[in-house]
């Protein structure tokens, strides 16, 4: 008769075991007097002591219901007493197969309460003494090398997580989006051939999107071009370049403006959007040459220590206001050009 009423009481338990893996709210360890919840934990324990968890078989049915337990304690929000149990639990049974997932919910647990050095401590001790583990087809070590690699405060740690989320689990994972987010740990290390490897590796990637930076395909297209790019249009001096300019347009010489300007140059109006294709549409400049054009040797007001604005006017009837804009380089990967400055582009017209 017990047998049956275990059983039957298992089968229920075990209905609710796949919802309760990595998806429940925050709370603590004990119980409160005269609740229903008291006395399904006091029943949930009481079928315990009925377990062999010798028994091979019956550690499965051990995990069953030390599961629930877990989701009654996350149902009343008791988090901390939570914790206390099954930190006694594993004390008790210190070769439980699924000690690895119950240290997991500890470690969870100090997460939601914002504890987060105590829960990566956590998440290490499991990687480094317990062996994998899955449960409702999720692997306990991908869920820790996840949140090690996204949230880990030390870059070293989050690029090795990175790399062995890569190497262990290269089917269960959005690879486009580790490699992104491997290619800017490498930046905060200040490993930048790594990082453009990884960069490059996400590019291969086209349905990965990246949340937040849904420019971020776009941004890295042109740090990569920048990165295999000869710079020779680069300069350390904004008004050597801006000198060199006019000198160009006074003397029509179109080949040598052409040599100033940056490989990814723009020519738009003020209302258009730089990612707008048709800003990038070559235009022949010096067809537009002609004895009237001026170009100023000041830089505009607008301007500011990273972007500059320079009138120039004469270009042509219908739009005679040309401004040159020049952008000083952000590229820390090579000090030598990092801070130098381009000729980035042409607005037309007069500013709003």
């Amino acid at each position: 008769m017990m047998i049956q009423l275990f059983r039957s009481r298992l089968f229920l338990f075990s209905l609710f075991s796949a919802a309760l893996f990595f998806s429940c709210a925050p709370g603590e360890f004990g119980l409160y007097l005269g609740t229903e919840k008291d006395r399904e934990l006091l029943q949930l324990f009481s079928l315990l002591e009925e377990v062999d968890h010798e028994n091979a078989y019956q550690q499965e049915q051990h995990y069953t219901i030390v599961n629930r337990i877990i989701w009654e304690y996350r149902s009343i929000g008791e988090l901390e007493k939570m914790d206390l149990y099954l930190i006694d639990y594993m004390a008790v049974h210190p070769d439980d197969p699924y000690t690895a997932f119950y240290l997991l919910n500890i470690a969870q647990n100090y997460n939601d309460r914002d504890a987060r050095l105590v829960a990566e401590t956590y998440f290490r001790r499991i990687l480094a003494n317990y062996p994998d583990l899955r449960v409702s087809g999720r692997s306990v070590h991908k869920v820790v090398l996840e949140e090690l690699a996204f949230h880990s405060d030390d870059y070293e740690e989050r690029v090795r997580s990175f790399n062995e989320l890569l190497s262990r689990f290269p089917g269960e994972i959005d690879r486009g989006q580790i490699y992104y987010y491997l290619g800017k740990s490498y930046e905060k290390l200040g490993f930048w051939d790594k990082a453009f490897s990884a960069y490059e590796e996400f590019l291969e990637s086209p349905e990965t999107e990246i949340a937040g930076d849904p420019e971020a395909r776009i941004e890295l297209t042109d740090l990569l071009r920048f990165q295999r790019s000869d710079k020779s249009w680069t300069r350390d001096d904004l008004m050597e370049l801006l000198s060199g300019i006019r000198w160009a347009v006074s003397n029509r010489k179109g080949a040598t403006l052409r040599r100033y300007q940056a490989e990814k140059f723009f020519t738009m109006s003020w209302s258009q959007d730089e990612t707008d294709l048709f800003t990038h549409t070559n235009i022949d400049i010096p067809s537009f040459f002609n004895r009237n054009v001026v170009v100023r040797s000041v830089l505009d007001p607008m301007s500011n220590e990273k972007e500059a604005f320079v009138r120039s006017w004469g270009w042509s009837y219908r739009i005679p206001t040309w401004y040159l804009y020049f952008k000083k380089i952000d590229y820390p990967a090579d000090p030598e050009i990092n801070g130098r400055w381009e000729w980035a582009g042409i607005y037309f017209g007069d500013t709003f």
